[in-house]
């Protein structure tokens, strides 16, 4: 009896001692997984830590280069909501430092008188001058105009014996020298002072001959000959390759800027779709890149169109806030903030909160520099550099 007691003990105490060993065993296991996953949870925030000060460092000095930027004709570096950035050479201008100032910023892409005179060939215009002396000096100017899409790219204007052209596009005026002729641009048949009345005049051009009517042979020629009207430019890929490269941070431009061959075709692809060439290369500018084309499809449906002058304003005003806020590319790429409710967003409400206090400063900064007419017009507030907050109370302030 007591031996059968005696075994049951002896099997009991092993069975005891077999849980004892699995438990501990299974605690040593925990323990081991436990400190791998609080390993794994440090490597996490260090890197998260070092993305951040790398993202910030990169603001940083993107807002301090922005900052930096003087401008090309007066040297200062305040007054940057009424500066001008070049789309080719990037040189930055005041729109009261140009000749001719201009009034507001300029919507879509703009460049200085330098890169215009290089790029805009097509918008040049020839023109011929009558003076007093000859018979029809009251013709004024000549033009040859250039449209497109049934509206007028190019004009010319006479003023007090000087030839000047202007171009719509830019809004840049330039004199008229002999030198351009060379390039493509406008030349004067005359140049120099007045001729008195006593001098003698050249003659007047001939007139036109009358036109006659073509055979149907001679038509075909002619059609033969002329040139066909060159297609309208596509800013498509240009613009999405500038959004993504905003998203980016402008980190990646040389691996933004060796994918653009592969951009070119976003336009016959689907809305899934993204380049092959930039998903190989890099999983954060795949994800930039479509969003960059969903924010780009976005401004086409508010605006409706490409060629509208809305759509270069918003791109433009996009582009700026993306690059001097860090949160707001974050929010885009994360999903966060949706194209949609980007495009129809204030512009003043995606910039960073220093460049919300910076305006401020501005505004106020102005307003100390404006000097109040009260002959002038209700609504005629012309000062540069001041914001439509200033302008109210400014408003506010002459009728107190």
């Amino acid at each position: 009896m007591l031996a059968e007691q005696l075994a049951e003990a002896t099997a009991r105490a092993e069975e005891a001692n077999r849980q004892l060993r699995e438990a501990s065993e299974a605690v040593a296991s925990l323990s081991t997984a436990l400190e791998q996953a609080r390993a794994a949870l440090s490597r996490a925030k260090a890197a998260k830590a070092a993305a951040q000060a790398e993202a910030s460092r990169l603001a940083l000095q993107l807002e301090q280069e922005e900052r930096d930027e003087p401008c090309t004709v007066c040297g200062d570096r305040d007054d940057a909501e009424s500066m001008l950035l070049c789309d080719m050479c990037d040189g930055a201008y005041h729109i009261f430092c140009l000749e001719p100032p201009l009034r507001a910023i300029p919507q879509g892409e703009w460049f200085c008188a330098e890169c215009a005179a290089v790029r805009n060939k097509y918008l040049h215009t020839r023109l011929k001058v009558f003076w007093r002396a000859e018979k029809q000096w009251f013709a004024g100017v000549v033009r040859d105009a250039r449209y497109e899409d049934k509206r007028l790219i190019c004009h010319v204007f006479y003023d007090a014996g000087d030839d000047f052209w202007h171009c719509l596009e830019d809004e840049q005026w330039r004199p008229v020298t002999s030198s351009q002729e060379g390039n493509a641009g406008p030349s004067s048949a005359a140049t120099g002072p007045e001729p008195a009345p006593s001098e003698a005049a050249d003659p007047p051009p001939a007139p036109r001959p009358k036109r006659t009517a073509l055979t149907q042979a001679a038509a075909l020629d002619k059609a033969r000959t002329v040139p066909r009207k060159a297609a309208k430019k596509d800013y498509s890929a240009q613009v999405i390759v500038k959004m993504t490269q905003a998203l980016l941070g402008e980190t990646n431009v040389q691996l933004a800027s060796g994918t653009q061959d592969a951009l070119i075709s976003l336009d016959d692809s689907e809305e899934e779709d993204l380049p092959s060439t930039s998903a190989a290369l890099h999983p954060a500018f795949a994800r930039a890149t479509y969003c960059a084309k969903a924010i780009h499809e976005a401004l086409l449906q508010k605006v409706e169109g490409v060629v509208d002058k809305e759509y270069f304003s918003r791109s433009r005003k996009l582009l700026f806030n993306l690059k001097q806020n860090a949160d707001l590319r974050a929010s885009v790429l994360n999903g966060e903030f949706t194209p949609a409710q980007l495009v129809i967003a204030d512009h003043n409400s995606l910039a960073s909160k220093e460049m919300q206090m910076k305006r401020r400063e501005w505004q106020e900064r102005a307003l100390k520099k404006v000097v109040v007419d009260e002959d002038a017009d209700e609504d005629y507030i012309d000062c540069p550099g001041l914001g439509k907050l200033a302008k109210e109370e400014l408003r506010a302030a002459r009728e107190r």
